[in-house]
């Protein structure tokens, strides 16, 4: 497993109190990022990805929060160029659905499964567009995971430069009524009663830290 140039920050709450949480800030450079490899199997055929995503550097035309190899498998971006799922590019382009102000945080979700065919996008626990697979396909394994950067290019035009928290791949498809949980629940909603054996969870991602942090965290600001 390979992390670099990894930093976990420590967000201040408000002057009205003292809470906290952590999250993951990327730097602006190509050399900012990061890849591993993970068991992708329990997601084969079905999967939902949910994640808190603010935006800080705007200098990069596509921003990728994600990408999952091998040739452009899932692409997660954060101004909504890329929002590409198993070879489905319905949901890219949706840049005029991604209108949160830079320096705010927003939840970002995506389910799919291979019984509905259906990619559906979700901002705030809202559904902005649907997309569809070819019948059959499934999810390529195999691949390698990247943070802050589109595989092993070398472009900054897909860098993100921003904070991302509580980034978790379901191994099924969310319905609409606990994505909608998610994201009213705030940044740090108790996630495991929709986890299941196999999930990626924060905790693979992030640098552990004391559980309280998250206990005691913020929302949103």
């Amino acid at each position: 497993m390979l992390f670099l140039l990894i930093v976990v920050i420590v967000l201040p709450a408000d002057a009205s109190d003292d809470r906290q949480y952590t999250a993951l800030h990327f730097g602006a450079s190509v050399n900012d990022y990061i890849a591993f490899k993970f068991n992708m199997a329990p997601f084969q055929d079905s999967f939902s990805i949910c994640t808190w995503i603010k935006r800080v550097d705007t200098s990069a035309s596509s921003p990728l929060v994600f990408d999952y190899e091998p040739s452009n498998e899932i692409l997660l971006g954060s101004n909504g160029v890329y929002n590409h799922f198993l070879g489905d590019g319905d949901l890219n382009s949706k840049q005029s659905e991604f209108t949160t102000p830079v320096g705010s945080w927003f939840n970002y979700c995506i389910t799919w499964s291979l019984a509905s065919r259906s990619t559906n996008l979700y901002l705030d626990g809202s559904l902005i567009g649907t997309g569809t697979t070819d019948s059959g396909r499934t999810l390529k394994m195999g691949g390698t995971l990247y943070f802050n950067k589109l595989g092993t290019s070398t472009s900054s035009s897909f860098i993100f430069g921003g904070q991302f928290y509580q980034f978790n791949i379901f191994s099924k498809a969310l319905s609409s009524a606990d994505v909608k949980k998610i994201a009213d629940g705030g940044m740090c909603l108790d996630l495991t009663k929709f986890s299941g054996t196999g999930d990626l969870r924060w905790e693979h991602i992030s640098v552990p830290v004391q559980e309280r942090f998250c206990e005691r965290g913020r929302d949103r600001d």
